[in-house]
């Protein structure tokens, strides 16, 4: 059982919920499972309460209506509006009088931009009636006119897109998504992408085999609710059935990872909580582990998503976290 143990990160699955009866059974036969056990209950109690959209716009409304803005015009936390040039002058030589106008319009066609800091997300409400939800660091501009819809994206976020006749189309630096009425979820940083579809039919193209590479695309791959498509860094594909608990899980307040590489776990820790973290010299970032962690509590996240690598300790100073061996 502890050579089995040590090969699959039993731990890791059965975090993810991927265990089979068998082994979920000898996992809790195991000396100390009671405060694993314990660990996974509380990072389950501590899931973010779910975001209220519709009150949101509603309370948004209201106060633009108190402060007498235009009314349709739209405007979201963060969004980038149109301000009318300032005029410099009027009157005569010896006296000049400033006036700075500052409207805030956001028209049809009219840029929309959002930014995700470390350790936070964003919601916002398109002009189009889509929505769109932001992990923490990315970035996302919106365009539309007459006759498409285009978002430039940068990290990870989740779309539920209003059909209204015109493609809806995300591009990142690996590839593209491409709808026209549905929900779904990209992914895409450093040279990796993930796509995955939760309702209706997603499109997606990759560019060339290599980020380096001329330019051009792969075949369109065709999502529907259930699946997903990636590509890696080294330009390879893989098309899958991924669980909910991994593809939406950040929207819960939580990380799942299943077959990730060490370096994934890593980088979204130190997203999720706006940290350092150092590992020992030679540590294998390319390891593929099974781990998770809630986004609530940094010392209950490092000792979760270290589960697998029983070697290894964790010290917090402050923003820095140091790995060592034990």
């Amino acid at each position: 059982m502890e050579e089995n143990f040590n090969k699959v990160d039993l731990l890791g699955r059965w975090l993810g919920g991927s265990l089979s009866e068998a082994e979920e059974q000898g996992l809790k036969a195991r000396p100390g499972f009671a405060e694993y056990e314990r660990l996974a209950q509380t990072a389950k109690e501590l899931q973010r309460p779910a975001y209220d959209a519709q009150g949101a716009l509603a309370e948004l409304k209201e106060r633009r209506k108190q402060l007498g803005a235009p009314a349709g015009t739209g405007e979201v936390k963060g969004a980038k509006v149109l301000r009318l040039n300032p005029v410099y002058w009027m009157g005569a030589a010896a006296a000049v009088l400033l006036l700075i106008t500052a409207i805030f319009l956001l028209r049809p066609g009219a840029d929309l931009e959002l930014m995700a800091a470390a350790g936070t997300t964003e919601q916002a409400d398109l002009p189009d009636g889509s929505s769109v939800q932001l992990n923490a660091v990315t970035s996302f501009a919106f365009n539309g006119d007459e006759v498409e819809r285009v978002v430039k994206l940068d990290g990870e976020a989740y779309f539920e897109v209003k059909k209204d006749g015109r493609p809806f189309t995300v591009n990142t630096p690996r590839g593209k998504v491409r709808v026209r009425g549905t929900s779904f979820n990209v992914y895409s940083r450093e040279g990796v992408m993930r796509v995955s579809c939760s309702t209706g039919k997603v499109g997606v193209s990759f560019e060339s085999s290599s980020p380096d590479a001329g330019q051009g695309e792969a075949d369109t791959y065709t999502l529907t609710p259930g699946q997903s498509v990636s590509i890696d860094a080294n330009g390879l594909v893989s098309e899958a059935s991924i669980p909910d608990n991994e593809s939406l899980d950040w929207l819960n307040g939580r990380s799942v990872f299943n077959a990730r590489p060490l370096s994934e776990v890593i980088a979204e820790l130190e997203r999720q909580y706006d940290i350092e973290i150092q590992l020992p010299i030679g540590q294998d970032l390319e390891q593929l582990i099974n781990t998770g962690f809630p986004h609530d509590s940094l010392d209950l996240a490092l000792q979760i998503a270290l589960l697998p690598l029983e070697s290894l300790k964790y010290q917090r100073q402050g923003e820095k976290v140091t790995l060592s061996p034990k």
